[in-house]
């Protein structure tokens, strides 16, 4: 079986582009509203700009293969983050919250597109691996400068709270 007829690889190509999808939207909003913590700002339009290209290029790669996004999956993921949106307005400690956040969902984006290289180079599908290695190394290097700035917004968050 190629890459263009696994039905599994489709659908894991399909997750992860909605993984990136949701992340943009996610991003669009921490960009306006870390205005507070311009570093931490600065960080998230990086990751912002990254993550368009990721979803760029695995909507190459899917269309390469024959196949586009899942509509179902994107539904589900943008009900997902319409839903968090409010109960995280409620946290008085967002700042440090997303970042903790950020941080996890890198690497998890990691782990997908280590199982995606393994699977596309099973398949002998390079021109999706070598995307995915791209974006791998980015999140790997988004991951490090997230938990670099983790101790920082966290004492200027207690400082705020303790003032």
């Amino acid at each position: 079986m190629d890459s263009r007829t696994d039905p599994t690889y489709v659908s894991w190509l399909q997750d992860a582009l909605v993984m990136e999808q949701t992340l943009i939207k996610v991003l669009e909003e921490r960009v306006a509203s870390t205005g507070d913590f311009p570093e931490v700002q600065r960080l998230d339009q990086r990751h912002l700009e990254e993550t368009r290209a990721h979803a760029a290029g695995l909507e190459a790669c899917l269309d390469r293969l024959g196949s586009g996004p899942s509509t179902a999956k994107s539904m589900v993921s943008s009900l997902m983050s319409t839903v968090e949106k409010p109960a995280k307005a409620l946290m008085k400690d967002e700042v440090v919250k997303n970042c903790l956040q950020d941080y996890g969902a890198e690497c998890f984006e990691v782990a997908c597109y280590t199982s995606l290289i393994a699977a596309g180079t099973a398949l002998g599908d390079e021109e999706t691996v070598a995307v995915c290695r791209q974006n791998m190394t980015q999140d790997l290097a988004m991951a490090e400068a997230i938990l670099t700035g983790i101790p920082t917004v966290t004492l200027a968050e207690l400082q705020k709270v303790t003032a």
